[in-house]
C-alpha cells in the first residue's frame, strides 16, 4: 500500500495572516487620523496667533491716534489720563480706569492705567472681517526723570496694546512720543502747568524741539 503524507488544512493560518494585515492597516488609517488632526491644530493655532498679532497692531496705531488726537487739544489731558481724571472732549466725557485684574498680559509697573474707556467713545477695540478679534490697551508715564509717574514732563508715553483671538493673545509695548506742533523743550514743564490747556504754555512756542 502507498503511503502519504494528509495535506494540512491552512485555513487558520490565512484567517491569521487577514487578520494582522486588517489590524495593520487600522493602525496606519489611525495614525493618518491623528496626523491630520494635528496639522490642523497646528494650523489654527497659528492663525489665531497671528490674527491677536495683527490685533494688537491696529491697537497700538489706534492708541497712538488717540493719544496724538488728545495731546493736540490739550497738552493736559495726557496727565488727565496718567492720573485718572475725567475730562470732557468734544462734548465726551473721557477718564481712563485702574489696571484691570483679568488683563490679559502681566505687567510689572503698578502706574498702568487702562486706556479702553477712552477708545471706547472716541473709536473702536474690535478688528478683523467679522470684528472678532479684540485689543486692550494700557498707558503710563515713561521714566522721564519727575518722579511723578502721574504727570508727564517730555511728551512721552509707554502704551501696551494686548489682543485676544480665541485661546491666542499678543502683545506689544511701545513708546508713544508726541511729534505735533506745540511740542515744547522739556524744561518749560513741570507739575503746575502740566494740567493745564494748552494756553498756559503758549509763552514759550520759540522753543520747540526740531
Amino acid at each position: 500500500m502507498k503511503t502519504g503524507k494528509t495535506p494540512r488544512n491552512e485555513s487558520g493560518f490565512a484567517l491569521i495572516t487577514a487578520l494582522l494585515i486588517l489590524v495593520l492597516l487600522t493602525i496606519i488609517g489611525l495614525a493618518a487620523i491623528n496626523s491630520s488632526k494635528t496639522e490642523l491644530n497646528i494650523a489654527a493655532n497659528d492663525k489665531q496667533h497671528k490674527v491677536a498679532f495683527y490685533a494688537a497692531e491696529a491697537g497700538v496705531e489706534t492708541g497712538r491716534a488717540v493719544l496724538n488726537t488728545l495731546r493736540e487739544a490739550d497738552v493736559g489731558y495726557w496727565d488727565l489720563l496718567l492720573a485718572q481724571g475725567t475730562f470732557t472732549y468734544n462734548g465726551d466725557q473721557l477718564s481712563t480706569n485702574p489696571l484691570p485684574d483679568d488683563y490679559p498680559v502681566a505687567t510689572n509697573n503698578p502706574n498702568f492705567v487702562s486706556l479702553d474707556p477712552v477708545v471706547d467713545i472716541l473709536g473702536s477695540r474690535t478688528v478683523g472681517q467679522n470684528q472678532d478679534a479684540e485689543f486692550t490697551l494700557l498707558v503710563r508715564d515713561n521714566e522721564d526723570l519727575d518722579n511723578n509717574p502721574l504727570v508727564d514732563t517730555d511728551g512721552t508715553l509707554v502704551l501696551i496694546s494686548a489682543a485676544t483671538y480665541g485661546d491666542a493673545v499678543a502683545s506689544i509695548e511701545t513708546i508713544i512720543r508726541y511729534i505735533g506742533n506745540d511740542q515744547y523743550a522739556q524744561e518749560y514743564y513741570n507739575t503746575e502747568n502740566t494740567n493745564r490747556a494748552t494756553g498756559a504754555v503758549s509763552g514759550v512756542s520759540g522753543q520747540k524741539r526740531m
